[in-house]
């Protein structure tokens, strides 16, 4: 088991060749499976410099070194048909608000843990401290996961056992009033790979029309990428689209 802190900023290296590839720098998640699908490396070309290697592939991973057969094993996220509908569809955990299915808001996931082996994962960790076990996990639905058997009282106990286990801070009126803000500007934060697409298309020209899913146009030819059309095509789940139809 392996904590995704652990992976992060790891090399990956082929045994064959010898050779490094990028540094891991986030984890796609089959939303039906429940599990890491592909660990993403991000290279030196900026976003086209991603790549994402299966989980399957994945011969160990250690202290130094994510470990595999060959680098080959790994693919640009854009170049193959499974990574593109993973990168459109699958869903980025680290930062995703966490609910239970009695409706309360359980916080954000700081950090997960999962079987490096099958890809399952086994716990979350929440940014409060909060530990839930992975098969509490009911469904993930675009920047939420929403859990089974975790209600208000439940995490508040959490809570106060962390609390107990830590010494006490005194904290003032103003600190107090400043804290929902800090919180508020942590939550729903962009992926590495999001970020990274942002940067690489906004102020583009579309050279050919992005449909969506129902095979409407959703940006027309000739449209220059702002933030709202970024964000139209986020919402839609057509970056990938988006980003092989620029200039």
């Amino acid at each position: 088991m392996k904590k995704s802190s652990q992976v992060i900023g790891l090399p990956l290296i082929g045994v064959r060749e010898g050779t490094e590839l990028g540094n891991a720098s986030d984890f796609i998640i089959d939303a039906a499976e429940k599990k890491v699908r592909y660990i993403v490396f991000q290279g030196s070309q900026g976003y086209f410099g991603y790549s994402a290697l299966p989980v399957s592939k994945v011969k160990g991973i250690g202290n130094d070194y994510i470990v595999t057969s060959t680098i080959t094993n790994s693919e640009k996220l854009f170049q193959s048909k499974d990574t593109k509908d993973m990168g459109d569809n699958g869903f980025f955990i680290l930062d995703a608000n966490v609910v239970s299915c009695g409706g309360d808001a359980l916080g954000s996931v700081a950090d997960f843990a999962f079987d490096e082996k099958t890809g399952d994962i086994v716990m979350i960790f929440l940014e409060n401290g909060i530990e839930i076990s992975g098969d509490k996990i009911a469904s993930l639905s675009r920047e939420l996961v929403f859990v089974d058997e975790i209600g208000a009282d439940e995490a508040a106990a959490e809570e106060e056992s962390i609390a107990a286990e830590e010494p006490a801070e005194e904290e003032t009126a103003d600190e107090a009033a400043v804290e929902p803000e800090v919180q508020a500007e942590e939550v729903n934060q962009p992926s590495a790979v999001e970020r990274e697409q942002h940067d690489f298309l906004i102020g583009r020209t579309v050279v050919t029309d992005v449909l969506d899913d129902d095979g409407a146009i959703l940006v027309a030819q000739g449209t220059e990428i702002t933030e709202e059309v970024f964000a139209k095509a986020n919402a839609a789940g057509k970056l990938l689209d988006l980003t092989l139809s620029v200039e």
